[in-house]
């Protein structure tokens, strides 16, 4: 998997989007068959990193509300709460009160693990 994430990178890297997408879809189907709830989180993460990267902020929200999902399951708490920053960033031109309780809740996140 993690070579398929790379190829994915090298894609998202080069804007080339659509072959990222179509490498996407393959490490989806994958981590689903072997269900690995993490690497489903991945490679749905780089669904959101492309959307953002296109400017499609609202399907990228989307995308990574469904990481946060995943990942609220896994007990990858430093994740989660990057996860969180991140979606507060994607909230900042939308929503101001997301925004806000986004970052709070990855801050929160980060402190509890003494991160930050």
């Amino acid at each position: 998997m993690d070579s398929l994430f790379n190829i994915i990178e090298s894609y998202i890297d080069s804007n080339n989007f659509e072959q990222a997408k179509k490498y996407s879809k393959l490490a989806l189907a994958a981590a689903i068959k072997t269900k690995s709830k993490y690497d489903e989180f991945r490679a749905l993460k780089y669904y959101c990193d492309i959307y953002k990267y296109k400017g499609e902020t609202e399907i990228s929200i989307e995308y990574l509300l469904k990481c946060i999902d995943i990942v609220s399951a896994l007990d990858k708490e430093e994740v989660l709460g990057n996860l969180y920053i991140e979606l507060g960033q994607l909230y900042s031109g939308i929503s101001k009160d997301k925004e806000l309780e986004c970052y709070q809740k990855g801050v929160t996140i980060l402190k509890n693990l003494e991160i930050i």
